[in-house]
């Protein structure tokens, strides 16, 4: 198997195990993302096309949810920021992009039918990990 497939498993792999860490105490574990940045970082050199400005722009949509998370007071986790740098830097700008969108619009979807049956008001919050998962799931069997 190519490296490059292994980037995708292993990201993942990561993605499913803050998937379910964050559903069950809505916190992101930081270790497995930080071992999964170093394993990337290790593994890039190895793949077949590097572009560094598409990995630098990969990073952009985490940076993005790291600022906002920062200006809305932790509304949006610092962890959900990181998820998307670590995912920036496996995946490449435009599909790291495509994957925020997806993610975005699967919680949103899920956040309206939850007010719709009246199981949650506006305020709650849900975990958006398993929703980054899924979307995960499909931009890599579309792409």
């Amino acid at each position: 198997m190519e490296i490059d497939v292994w980037i995708k498993i292993l990201v993942g792999i990561m993605l499913c195990i803050c998937g379910i860490k964050d559903m069950r105490t809505k916190t992101v574990p930081l270790y497995i993302i930080g071992i999964t940045a170093v394993i990337l970082c290790i593994a890039l050199p190895f793949a077949g096309k590097i572009v560094i400005i598409d990995i630098i722009g990969g990073i952009f949509p985490g940076v993005l949810l790291l600022i906002v998370s920062k200006v809305s007071r932790g509304q949006i986790g610092m962890g959900d920021g990181m998820v998307f740098c670590v995912t920036g830097i496996g995946l490449g700008m435009w599909l790291n992009i495509w994957l925020l969108i997806y993610s975005l619009l699967l919680a949103a979807v899920f956040g309206l039918f939850l007010i719709i049956v009246k199981r949650a008001g506006k305020k709650r919050a849900i975990p958006f990990m398993p929703f980054v998962f899924i979307a995960y799931i499909g931009v890599i069997v579309l792409c």
